[in-house]
């Protein structure tokens, strides 16, 4: 009985650290939500970043074939925003095993992919996303900054310019089309 009941321990404890994985990576939705911005830059604050961090390593107990796309397009946005790419990158991919045509999951491996320096599959990216959605100002946006990093700023510069008339609301279209007329 002593054996049956130190097994049942070390399963109680198992558990308790995958409920504990589990609640950190629920956590994340809240960061994770935020957009990818095509500049790379980030909304989130230093302390931000360092919990981000913290609740990363945390979820990391998770089994990875017991999350869902959604959990591993969230993991890989919380790595997006802590700088950690190529975590970022396994994750998105991960998802798109799991959901091949998720728009947002494109779009952010292919961010990601550009902050690699891998402009060419950042690119291919950007096009599938815009099979997907052909009009959205974004992936329109993400396209002409991977054209852009290509050296191809015609392109760019016709990618954004669509970007700007589909949303000209947004002030990041004139910064982007300022850019692309000095590539």
């Amino acid at each position: 009985k002593a054996g049956e009941w130190e097994k049942a321990k070390q399963l109680r404890l198992e558990y308790a650290d995958q409920l504990s994985a589990w609640r950190d990576l629920q956590k994340l939705n809240a960061v994770a939500h935020r957009d990818v911005k095509p500049e790379g830059g980030t909304s989130l604050t230093e302390g931000e970043v360092t919990e981000v961090r913290r609740l990363l390593a945390s979820s990391s107990n998770l089994n990875p074939g017991a999350l869902s796309a959604q959990d591993h397009f969230l993991r890989g946005t919380s790595h997006y925003f802590a700088g950690q790419y190529e975590e970022a990158l396994a994750n998105y991919n991960r998802s798109l095993q799991l959901r091949p045509d998720h728009l947002y999951t494109i779009t952010n491996r292919g961010q990601t992919l550009l902050h690699l320096g891998r402009r060419r599959e950042a690119l291919a990216d950007a096009k599938r996303a815009l099979e997907l959605r052909p009009d959205d100002p974004v992936t329109l946006t993400n396209r002409g900054v991977a054209l852009g990093s290509l050296m191809r700023s015609e392109e760019a510069l016709a990618d954004f310019n669509r970007a700007q008339e589909l949303s000209p609301e947004d002030p990041q279209n004139l910064v982007n089309l300022a850019g692309a007329l000095h590539i």
